[in-house]
């Protein structure tokens, strides 16, 4: 898997800034679909945040199809 990440900010109009920290996960094989992911805990570094989000999620939707 090929795994990115960034900092960033969202913005929703009359609401206040959010940072964000996310992550873009790939498969260099294009077998499986890739995935973004969002954490607004920008202290977590990539990898974490995606094996925290494969916790989270059970079964057949951690596959990314």
């Amino acid at each position: 898997m090929l795994i990115t990440s960034g900092i960033s900010v969202w913005y929703r109009g009359g609401e206040s800034l959010v940072i964000l920290r996310w992550v873009l996960v790939k498969d260099p094989d294009g077998k499986l679909k890739s995935a973004a992911i969002a954490c607004t805990n920008t202290q977590m570094d990539a990898l974490e945040i995606v094996q925290h989000f494969i916790k989270r999620w059970g079964g057949n939707t951690t596959t990314m199809n």
